[in-house]
């Protein structure tokens, strides 16, 4: 079924994007493999801050908001993606495996691509004023799509949440 393959500038500009992606210190520590089936994700491990992550959690997170990127750039360019994650038990490092099929993308697909080349890091603390309801379910949406939760922090429960979340950081 998803035998169908974008072509090289095709690939090149859902690349472009997916690079973007936010990453640990803008490590950028992922590798892209296009083949004849597919694109393979792969961790970069000497791209590895091994004092602040010494057991590549970050990388890994970073690795998946690149692949997060690739996934809806090449939607955005009328290619619908399956994810084969871990593919390979023998090479760890080797992520995923992105194969693709035709299909038209959607409205929110095409603005979520768009939004990759605004995306910044911006460290500054954040306002204390509420996040609307309307962005808290927006965000659960498409957190679930991923089989991710969402949940806001009643104000009551944040001073006892301040401790382990500054002894973790």
């Amino acid at each position: 079924m998803f035998a169908a393959i974008p072509d090289r500038e095709a690939i090149d500009i859902a690349l472009g994007l997916a690079v973007r992606a936010p990453s640990v210190h803008n490590t950028q520590p992922w590798r892209w493999r296009p083949t004849a089936t597919g694109i393979q994700l792969f961790a970069d491990s000497d791209r590895q801050l091994t004092a602040t992550d010494p057991f590549q959690r970050a990388l890994i997170i970073s690795c998946g908001a690149a692949l997060h990127h690739l996934c809806i750039a090449l939607a955005a360019l009328n290619w619908s993606t399956s994810v084969e994650y871990c593919p390979d038990p023998a090479d760890p490092g080797h992520l995923a495996t992105v194969r693709t099929i035709r299909q038209r993308p959607s409205d929110a697909q095409i603005e979520q691509a768009a939004a990759i080349l605004l995306r910044r890091t911006d460290r500054r603390r954040y306002l204390p004023r509420p996040i609307p309801a309307g962005h808290i379910r927006a965000l659960a949406g498409q957190a679930s799509a991923y089989g991710a939760a969402v949940r806001q922090v009643p104000d009551p429960l944040l001073p006892r949440l301040a401790a382990p979340m500054r002894h973790a950081a």
